[in-house]
């Protein structure tokens, strides 16, 4: 069996594993995809609660927050998700199917009533139309309205225009809510975003961060990318800690003669005050 994908965390009903893999079954010709949800519930041993079969293979992406997990299935451009309560069976919810042919479901992210969705493979086309159209991702931004998701903005990058081949999308995270903070932020990864100031072509990566505005829009604020320059894929990946600390995965960062990738970390105020730059910090920089 071939694990592809995974997501662990702590929520109220226990400890939740998500898990994509492929199984080596040979009739259909082509090995199975699946998707497997597990919790265990005070500790009272894991329990497999939910499974489904992937849609066209392809690699899941998984979130979960609280009773409810969403599983992004690229291959069949559909997010699943499934509910549940203390005491209650897992349920499918919805199914929510977006365009094909542009990567919807490689990440998601879900807290609370939010729902984002990346599709990195997205065509940007930017006005006025002479000016074509390029392959540079998109976020779609869903919220639970009425007992169903309901599709609220698509969401696309205005910095530097719009870079060709960013992969916005590639990667998602919600922030943490808080009594002070009741809409979380959202950072969006983008690993093969090419900065023109330098040259434009080579994959230095960025990360974004969304906020929202109150009512029902998001909109970019502010964009993370490395200095000195650095063709390290940045935005591979992105995690929260807390309400002011984000770091993001650079995995082809080079040390001396080595890749050996790297952790950036950021803080929120310092990120939004307008500042692209930051320090890079290191996670096991000697181990190739």
């Amino acid at each position: 069996m071939d694990v592809w994908g995974l997501s662990l965390g702590d929520f109220a009903m226990g400890t939740l594993l998500a898990v994509g893999y492929r199984t080596t079954a040979t009739d259909p010709p082509f090995p199975l995809g699946r998707f497997a949800i597990v919790v265990d519930e005070s500790g009272g041993g894991p329990q497999l609660v939910y499974s489904g079969q992937l849609l066209f293979g392809g690699s899941p992406s998984v979130s979960a927050d609280n009773y409810q997990v969403a599983v992004g299935l690229p291959g069949g451009s559909q997010v699943v998700v499934v509910t549940s309560g203390p005491n209650e069976p897992w349920v499918q919810e919805q199914v929510i199917s977006g365009p094909t042919g542009i990567g919807f479901g490689t990440a998601v992210a879900l807290r609370g009533s939010l729902l984002a969705v990346g599709a990195p493979q997205a065509s940007v086309c930017v006005v006025p139309p002479s000016t074509g159209c390029v392959t540079s991702g998109q976020v779609y931004l869903y919220s639970r309205q009425g007992g169903s998701w309901q599709l609220d903005q698509v969401l696309v990058s205005a910095f530097d225009g719009v870079p060709e081949n960013a992969l916005l999308g590639s990667a998602l995270i919600f922030s943490v809510v808080t009594s002070s903070d009741p809409v979380p932020r959202l950072a969006v990864g983008a690993p093969a975003w090419a900065v023109p100031s330098r040259g434009g072509t080579n994959p230095d990566g960025a990360v974004l961060l969304a906020e929202h505005n109150g009512s029902s829009m998001w909109s970019l604020q502010a964009r993370a990318i490395t200095s000195p320059p650095d063709p390290n894929e940045l935005g591979t990946s992105v995690a929260f800690s807390g309400t002011e600390h984000l770091v993001s995965g650079a995995p082809r960062h080079d040390e001396g003669p080595r890749e050996v990738g790297a952790v950036l970390a950021y803080r929120v105020p310092v990120f939004l005050d307008g500042f692209e730059l930051a320090n890079l910090s290191r996670w096991s920089a000697a181990v190739p």
